[in-house]
Order: structure tokens, then sequence, then C-alpha cells
């Protein structure tokens, strides 16, 4: 098994081995895999951890290696919410730079925490999703493999990102009625007195408010709600898809705006939660056109590549960048190629 894992190690890597930098790493399952100790301390014959004949768990050099790699893959999160960290440390422990095994673990946790709600493949209605009802769409927190992504304890920070085009026909369109159009909800499916629909208190809300000749958003996170500047989202009243995610990470909320053939998204807008306590649990639902609203305030035209990021709270120090970093991939992605018109 050493034989194989060496092969596989450039030049580099195999120097700092030899050096007694790193004295082996590998495992037989992947928990055992995860369990580390300093080499000729009693804790590696308590874990069970071993050299020889064949290397069984990461056995550092040094305490110092040991804590260098633990600090350097997404340290402040604990082993228990991500594979991507045990991978991390086994990178680290094998000699890899610390720009590739940081970029690598950050790449796989945000796979872990990401989902795709309208599928790349499929019909044509699963992928564009036409914003006609109230709800058009709903996807439930309770799926299996959602925990992390959905309970408190792992997701206290999330993204929503979506592109939206409206229905410009002038009688029955998006904005043939004046009004506050919903495009996406997130949050419990029924009042704290369990009468079906929206609680009086939303989680997460995203609007276009279409009372005037401005079309502008309203997003509401925990209770809180803000207008953005409608010079900063002009494409909202356009024949045209826009794209917009509304991101949190711990009291600080972030709104983006792109529109489609734009070099990329900017951020329109950002406000504190202060106070506000954002929840999530596996019971709550996202919601494209929210849930019980009359025909009036459902925003119409169509919607594509939704996704949802259910996050721990973050890095410190920000060494690790966030939502600067996965917001422009989920932009330059593009919009729905499925859709009307």
């Amino acid at each position: 098994l050493f034989r194989k894992e060496w092969k596989v190690l450039d030049n580099t890597q195999r120097a700092e081995m030899l050096a007694g930098k790193v004295v082996s790493s590998n495992a037989a399952g992947f928990t055992h895999m995860c369990m580390s100790c300093i080499e000729g301390s009693e804790e590696c014959a308590e874990k069970k951890i071993i050299k020889d004949p064949k290397p069984d768990g990461i056995t550092y050099a040094t305490a110092e290696a040991k804590k260098t790699c633990e600090d350097d893959c997404m340290g402040w999160i604990p082993l228990s919410h991500s594979n991507a960290i045990c991978s991390c440390w086994i990178d680290c422990s094998l000699g890899l730079t610390k720009d590739h095994y940081q970029k690598d673990v950050l790449a796989n946790y945000m796979k872990e925490r990401r989902v795709l709600l309208t599928p790349e493949d499929g019909e044509a209605a699963d992928k564009c999703l036409a914003v006609g009802a109230s709800p058009s769409k709903i996807y439930r927190g309770d799926k299996p493999g959602a925990r992390m992504r959905w309970e408190q304890e792992f997701s206290p920070n999330f993204a929503l990102t979506f592109w939206w085009k409206p229905d410009m026909e002038p009688t029955m369109g998006s904005f043939a009625k004046e009004g506050v159009k919903t495009l996406l909800y997130k949050g419990m499916n029924e009042s704290a007195a369990g009468v079906p629909g929206m609680p009086d208190l939303k989680m997460v809300m995203i609007r276009v408010d279409a009372s005037g000749s401005d079309k502008f958003l309203k997003v509401t996170v925990a209770g809180n709600e803000v207008s953005v500047p409608a010079d900063k989202c002009k494409s909202l009243g356009e024949d045209a898809f826009t794209f917009v995610a509304v991101t949190k990470r711990d009291s600080s909320i972030a709104i983006w705006c792109g529109k489609e053939g734009d070099a990329e998204a900017k951020k329109a807008h950002n406000f504190d939660l202060g106070d506000a306590e954002y929840t999530t649990s596996l019971n709550q639902v996202i919601a494209v056109g929210g849930i019980k609203l009359p025909a009036e305030n459902i925003a119409g035209g169509w919607m594509g590549r939704v996704n949802y990021y259910g996050v721990d709270k973050w890095d410190p120090t920000n060494s690790f960048k966030l939502w600067d970093e996965q917001v422009p991939k989920r932009f330059a992605v593009g919009p729905p190629t499925d859709c009307p018109g």
C-alpha cells in the first residue's frame, strides 16, 4: 500500500518524506485513516497507528508538523463536519504544497455543501422552472444526505443563487400588475400554529418590487428586510436573465446581481443582521414562487440554475475566501439554456 502511495509522489514530496518531516500516511479505512500521532509516542500504540508492515494512519515526525496540517486544513471546522478535512491532512502530511492542499480542501468541502436544485440533465421543465404558481417548485430539507447542508449545527451560513428572466407579455406577464413579486423563499412551510403556508417571520425571502417603473430587489433574512437600489440591478425589468445571489457569512448579508452577457456579477448591497437569528433545519423547504401567495404576488417568468449552499461558521482569519470565491463561479456558468425564448 505504501509503494502505491510512493509512486504518485513527486521528487519534492519524496525528499520531504525521506528527510523525516513526514514518516508515513495511509489507512485501512476512512475513520482510522484520519487518526494521527507523533512518531515514537504512546499515542501511536493507543490508536493502533503503525508504519510496518504497511502504514495504517498518519504518523508525523513532530508535533509542529501535526499542528501545521491541522491548522492549515480549515482548522476551525470539526473533523466530523466534513470528509474533506481528513483528505487535506493526508495531502499535507504527504508534503504537498500549502497552496495545493488548501485549494483542494476548499473545493472538496464546497462540493459537499452545495446542491444544484435544478438539474443539468433531464426534462426541460425541471431545468428551467416556470414561476407561475406558489409554489412553482418545492425542495425539501429532509432528503437523504442533506443533513450537513440544512441543520443549524453544520450550516449556520448559506448562499442561494439563481438566474431569473421575467415574462414581458403585457397582459399576463410578470409586470402586467403592479406589486411585490416573490422569486424564492427558504423556511418553514407552515405557521407556528401549524397552518400551511409561510410563517410571519421569514428566514429567507427574495422578491422583486414592481410597484413602479423601476424594478428592484427586496431581500429578507431572519426577518430583516432591505431594498436594493434599482440602479444596482437594472436588468430585473428587462427581457433578459438576471443573476441573483444572497449570501450569509455570520451576521453579514450580501446581495449580488449580474446580467447575462456581463463580465461578472457584482455585490449590489450589504447589510448586517445585528441581533436577528437565522435558523435552519431539516424541516425547512426552498420554494420557488413562495407558498400560498395570490397570483399578483408571484414573479412569473422563468428560473434556472438554482444553487443552495449550507456551510459552517467561517474562517475567523479570512485566509479562506468564502462567497467572494464561490459566487463568481456560479455566475460564470451562465443562465439556463432550456427556457422559452
